[in-house]
């Protein structure tokens, strides 16, 4: 058919099918000669700007989008999206113009500066490369960057990895709740490889016994293999090799190998099933571990694959009320039953729930996962029933919640169907991190009161928590603190600026003569391109600012989100996860055991006492009325061995950030500690302060091999 046409294929060729019908005989078909080879979308794409004195033709944009000439990444032009606070709820994006994209392994980015208010990672500039079929369908998106805050040029550079339907693609910067000004520039697409064939395996499944892969120490300590492929696969390729290791990369157990079996087709793909036990495993309890394996492919390189996992027991924190824990759990998305399941896992005995209402009358009120809350035994923090954020972002249809008989139906309808869940307390959150100045505060702030006065009168024990703000004058100005129990912050910086938050807070506390507890349904870091291992400590550390300030509930955000294909490893949002979401398998990343330990070893203690010891060495101490204490201690930089006096206190267990535990015996006088950056979690009884001096340790390390081998002599 090609031959007799002067321009060739149609369209894409995306297969060649030879019809032999039903021959009566055997026959024999020879096919030779036969090529097909890509015409287009193998060549580099770039955009520079430097002939544009507008936004280029072919590209649409929304918003204010402009090329300035001055202050370029290179040359005289760049391109530029701006938007001010008045225009904040109106997008401002650009898409470039579709160019021919081959499928195969593409290197996509270019440069970007930001001028943007960014109270976290979320309010940025985002860079997405998107593949696209013949028709325009968007194949697939990849997250190029998220650039937020001040941030001078950067180049951004990411290999992706097209569809084979793709033959173009295109660019989309977008300013995401933010305002200010993006500038981008020397956007390219270059092609790597649109040649090599693609591996027969394109996923490959790890998944233990338990949810998030957080197993009761006497659970089953099994672990289930799913392989799927393009093609079938040949009897050597389906020998896996599996091993176990700790976060730093040690093996735990020799590589072993497992042969999976076939388990029918998932789609147009095959399916291999295997399991393995690591019984056998010497195994500790409470540390991060790691299970990789690896399918050998004949035709390419193996494909591997690797989950988390840990062995700990139900949370300490199950044994109290959830008013005595002083933490709660908030997700992406809280109506997520696996996002439920693991925050009481991790111990939350407050879990942070989806509300909804219609705004109009009857007000049908729906509140996923509740029932899920009830069978764990934990108590709730909603959203306001009236969607009052749908004020402060202005989403559509935000003027129905302005009106007051939608405020106080939508509550009183939530409370009537859903307010009788126990255990108490019911917390609701009014809102979140609202925007807009003058006018648009005051129509907020009306709206929390009135929300704030209708769930006392049907509700009067629940805690109303504020809507999350900064230290922001205008809003007690207008009266937001007349309107709820607690305050409430989020913050995704450093733990001094946590402090710095609630020094500003307690300040206006003072000047507006409204003495009201400190939350934080938030604290997080910006962590993208950050190792577990520095996440690890940043927690820590800012748990301690936070309690050690005087702060009352707080969260660390977040747990988890599904990527049901698995693509978002790497991104920013996946970055926040202390489960890795992949393939919606949820296995537990080394942060997630850190959060555990802390919620377990602060439970309803108090903090007693800081002290800043010299040479960057800090420590915090929580104590409860039995004697019973947990400290974190750490170092801002090198490594120093002490002794730590701890009178009175005869056994010290000592957990470190990937949660091995040992037990020290202190024989009432304290223990020698050898602190760096990575915090220790202390745990003991006894003594009522942390020492006001530390000693020096009797015993020390001069020197250390640069690496050791398991199985070499030392």
């Amino acid at each position: 058919g090609a031959k007799n046409r002067p321009d060739g294929w149609q369209g894409t060729l995306r297969n060649f099918v030879i019809l032999a019908g039903r021959p009566k005989e055997n026959i024999s078909l020879w096919v030779s000669g036969l090529v097909a080879s890509v015409r287009a979308g193998t060549t580099t794409w770039t955009a520079d700007f430097e002939q544009a004195t507008a936004v280029p033709a072919g590209w649409r944009s929304e918003g204010v989008v402009s090329i300035a000439t001055k202050d370029a990444f290179q040359g005289a032009n760049a391109l530029v999206l701006m938007r001010s606070a008045s225009e904040r709820e109106k997008p401002c994006s650009v898409t470039s113009a579709s160019f021919a994209v081959a499928p195969g392994v593409w290197e996509v980015g270019g440069a970007v500066a930001v001028e943007l208010e960014s109270p976290d990672a979320s309010y940025c500039a985002a860079v997405r490369f998107e593949a696209l079929d013949p028709g325009g369908k968007v194949l697939d998106s990849s997250e190029v960057a998220v650039v937020y805050g001040s941030k001078p040029w950067q180049v951004v550079r990411k290999q992706v990895r097209t569809p084979f339907q793709t033959t173009m693609g295109r660019f989309v910067v977008r300013l995401e709740k933010t305002v200010g000004t993006a500038r981008i520039d020397a956007l390219s697409a270059k092609p790597i490889d649109t040649t090599r064939k693609l591996p027969a395996v394109d996923r490959l499944v790890l998944a233990s016994a338990a949810s998030g892969n957080l197993l009761l120490p006497d659970q089953p300590r099994t672990y289930s293999l799913m392989v799927e492929s393009t093609r079938e696969l040949a009897e050597a390729e389906r020998a896996l090799s599996w091993s176990v290791r700790d976060y730093w990369g040690a093996e735990q157990t020799a590589a072993v190998t497992v042969t999976v079996t076939a388990d029918g087709k998932n789609k147009n793909r095959f399916r291999y099933r295997a399991s393995v036990d690591l019984a056998s495993a010497a195994l500790e309890i409470g540390r991060y571990y790691e299970f990789h394996a690896q399918v050998p492919l004949a035709d390419h390189e193996a494909y591997k694959n690797s989950s988390g996992f840990a062995i700990l027991p139900i949370a300490a924190s199950k044994a109290f009320t959830p008013a005595q824990i002083p933490f709660t759990s908030r997700d992406w998305d809280n109506r997520i039953p696996a996002y439920i399941e693991l925050s009481d896992r991790l111990g939350f005995r407050v879990i942070g729930l989806w509300a909804h209402v219609e705004a109009k009358p009857p007000y049908k009120a729906e509140a996923p996962g509740i029932e899920q809350c009830a069978k764990l035994g934990a108590a709730i923090l909603t959203g306001c029933p009236a969607n009052l954020n749908s004020i402060e972002y202005r989403h559509q249809g935000w003027e129905q919640w302005t009106v007051e008989a939608n405020i106080r139906g939508a509550i009183r309808s939530w409370f009537a169907a859903f307010g009788g869940h126990q255990p108490k307390p019911l917390m609701v959150n009014l809102g979140n991190e609202p925007h807009g100045t003058g006018e648009q505060v005051l129509q907020q702030v009306k709206a929390y009161k009135i929300a704030y006065d209708e769930i006392k009168k049907v509700a009067p024990d629940a805690i109303v928590i504020a809507t999350a703000v900064e230290p922001n004058e205008e809003y007690f100005k207008a009266g937001y603190q007349d309107a709820c129990d607690v305050f409430d912050f989020h913050i995704y910086e450093r733990p001094e600026d946590i402090r710095k938050t609630i020094h500003e807070y307690r300040a206006l506390m003072k000047q507006y003569k409204c003495e009201k507890p400190l939350w934080s349904t938030e604290i997080g870091l910006n962590s993208q391109g950050l190792t577990r291992q520095f996440i690890c400590g940043d927690m820590i550390r800012k748990f301690a600012a936070f309690f050690g300030e005087g702060g009352v509930n707080m969260n660390w955000f977040d747990l988890l989100y599904p990527d049901p294909d698995g693509k978002a490893l790497g991104t920013s949002g996946d970055s926040f996860n202390m489960f890795d979401s992949r393939y919606s398998a949820y296995a537990a990343r080394m942060d997630a055991v850190s959060c555990y330990n802390l919620i377990n070893g602060i439970l309803e203690k108090r903090v007693v006492g800081e002290k800043d010891w010299g040479d960057g060495l800090h420590g915090c101490l929580w104590r409860n009325a039995e004697g019973k204490c947990f400290a974190t201690i750490w170092k801002d930089a090198g490594r120093a061995d002490v002794f730590l006096p701890l009178a009175g206190a005869a056994e010290v267990t000592v957990i470190r950030i990937d949660g091995r535990c040992s037990t020290l015996h202190a024989g009432g006088k304290g223990v020698g500690l050898s602190i760096g950056l990575d915090p220790l979690l202390l745990s003991f009884s006894g003594p009522t302060a942390l020492p006001a001096a530390l000693g020096k340790a009797s015993l020390s390390i001069v020197s250390a091999p640069q690496r050791l081998m398991r199985g070499a002599p030392g």
